[in-house]
């Protein structure tokens, strides 16, 4: 605070001063309680003015001013290098707290300037003020003017070149906070629906040509602003251009930097939604590869279109985006693609699996739900139906995948499948069909057995008349066995299953003659022993056994015919007294020779 020797002061010009604003720079004492205001209203009623300066009106700085205040501000950086290129800092690197303070303040002196009644209303009132400068100046009791109005440059050099590049700074990050992408997308990093707000915010996006521009544009904006915060003064003017230029070197690069790293951004973001429309088909799902391939081209189409539609501006890194993301979604439809060749894989495997069942379902349906197994011819035409029936249910099941490069190969082990079922069924009925038959046969078998018993309780009998029983027991026999085995007239297994039938009735009928003849031999037996004791001692007088046996026949025949008429009875009954009861004579053949 400068005070005045009394015996320089001389009357001067009247003049109403505004009020008076104490700014205390790197301030950070603690005031114990009182404003920083009350300290210097407290100082300066504790401070006598000179006894010369009594002429003036009031003796203190309160008297002169019509209010008084102070306002502190903190350190408006904290390190030392800071500190000593405070003009090079920005905004963003200044002390929250010094900020805040500087911002309370500006809002005080415009709330103060926008009530104050102090006003240069006319030049006499501006007059009287230069006037009182100067007077004090002349007088050695202010500082000198040439020494305030250097400083009075430096303050406005410096004040305009902040304010210009306060200016320059707001209009570009206003501009660059309108090209915030973050809300594009989620917390987790799922890009959010398509809307006109996200349209808009690409849309603003700027290339690097038209970002250079706006700089350029900013700062000749920044210039013309410091030429009328200087009043227009040549000889400021440049070094606060140069000054300006200083600061704009790191700042505009800055902002290139940010404005490049926008559009990276925003081709970042473009790619992250433009492949949420890359849409899958549902997991695991085995999809037609040409309908697979159609979706493929058909997305990245889509992609590509909404890609440019929405970075809608000049920008060789914009063609490399989509390149990149284009390579970047051929690699995953590459892959998508291997995964659907595995899906179809097991889809044909599992069809494979499901045909295999299902043939053996129809064919089991067809052939063997019946209760009598099925005539070859019949089987035919149900296999026929059973193949087509399975056959549509391959194709059906298929019917997308038949253009599949694996659908010829599938398509074989599963025909060879069903071969393997069908094969399997036709012995099944092939043998049940045998079974059938020779049940048939059985049948039959136990019919004439039956019936055979009142011909055994009517012998011994002639052999014309055991033939006659038996042709009318064989006749009802095979009727029976025709009407069972009708279905299988046309059957290779028929032929089989008529020559066992045969060989059954062959049988039946020599068991019955044999039956006959033992029966015949009872009724006869008198007449056997007869012829017994005739052969007894012939056999040692023959050489040949053939010989003895005929002589022995006749013998036996001789004595049958008493009994017996029919001839081949007669034969059949002395063929079995020899081979029965003549075993000694005829091993006697011979012996009388030796």
């Amino acid at each position: 605070m400068i005070r005045i020797p009394s015996q320089r002061v001389q009357k001067f010009p009247e003049f109403k001063f505004p009020e008076l604003h104490w700014l205390v720079q790197d301030f950070f004492q603690d005031l114990e309680g009182k404003t920083c205001t009350q300290w210097l209203h407290y100082l300066l009623k504790g401070q006598a003015r000179d006894e010369g300066f009594n002429k003036l009106p009031g003796n203190t700085l309160d008297q002169i001013f019509p209010s008084t205040e102070c306002h502190t501000f903190f350190l408006p950086a904290s390190e030392k290098k800071q500190l000593r290129h405070l003009d090079e800092l920005n905004e963003s690197e200044l002390n929250w707290e010094y900020l805040k303070e500087l911002k309370d303040y500006k809002s005080v002196l415009e709330r103060k300037i926008n009530k104050s009644s102090v006003r240069f209303k006319d030049g006499v009132s501006f007059l009287s003020l230069l006037k009182a400068i100067v007077y004090f100046s002349n007088a050695g009791l202010f500082p000198s003017v040439p020494s305030m109005w250097e400083g009075f440059l430096e303050v406005q050099i410096e004040h305009s070149v902040t304010e210009a590049m306060g200016r320059l700074k707001d209009t570009v990050e206003t501009e660059l906070d309108s090209t915030d992408l973050s809300h594009l997308v989620s917390e987790t990093n799922t890009p959010s629906p398509f809307d006109i707000e996200a349209k808009k915010t690409f849309n603003s996006i700027k290339n690097r040509v038209t970002a250079n521009n706006l700089l350029e544009a900013e700062k000749k904006k920044a210039k013309e602003y410091i030429r009328k915060m200087l009043f227009g003064i040549e000889s400021i003017i440049n070094p606060a251009e140069s000054k300006l230029g200083l600061r704009l070197l790191s700042t505009l690069d800055q902002y290139n930097t940010k404005f490049l790293k926008r559009i990276e951004e925003a081709i970042q973001t473009a790619s992250l939604k433009v492949n949420a429309m890359d849409q899958k088909p549902e997991k695991e799902k085995a999809v037609p590869s040409a309908v697979l391939y159609a979706s493929q081209e058909g997305r990245l189409r889509k992609m590509k279109n909404y890609f440019f539609e929405l970075l809608n501006f000049k920008e060789p890194l914009i063609e490399k985006g989509w390149e990149e993301l284009n390579a970047k979604t051929l690699g995953n439809h590459a892959i998508e693609k291997l995964s659907n060749q595995e899906s179809i894989k097991l889809l044909f495997e599992t069809e494979v699996k499901n045909i295999h069942d299902f043939a053996e379902k129809t064919f089991s349906t067809f052939v063997l739900d019946g209760k009598e197994p099925l005539p070859s011819d019949v089987w035919e035409k149900e296999k026929k139906l059973a193949l087509d029936k399975v056959w549509n249910f391959w194709n059906s099941h298929l019917k997308d995948f038949k253009k599949e490069d694996l659908f010829d190969l599938y398509t074989q082990k599963a025909q060879n499948l069903v071969d393997q079922r069908e094969n399997h069924h036709h012995e099944q009925n092939h043998k049940r069909s045998k079974l059938f038959l020779e049940g048939v046969v059985s049948e039959c078998k136990r019919l004439s057995s039956k019936n055979r018993t009142q011909i055994e309780n009517d012998m011994p009998m002639e052999e014309d008349q055991v033939a006659e029983r038996l042709k009318t027991i064989f006749q009802k026999t095979k009727q029976e066995f025709h009407s069972k085995s009708k279905p299988f007239l046309k059957d290779p297994l028929m032929k089989e299953a008529q020559s066992n039938f045969d060989k059954m009735l062959e049988a039946v009928s020599k068991e019955v003659n044999d039956k006959n003849v033992e029966k015949t031999k009872e009724v006869c037996s008198s007449a056997l022993l007869r012829a017994k004791s005739k052969l007894y001692g012939e056999g040692s007088k023959y050489y040949f056994a053939w010989s003895f046996r005929r002589f022995a026949k006749g013998v036996i025949m001789d004595e049958l015919s008493t009994s017996i008429r029919s001839p081949n009875l007669k034969s059949e009954v002395a063929n079995s007294f020899m081979e029965k009861d003549l075993g000694d004579e005829l091993r006697n053949v011979g012996l009388s020779i030796f």
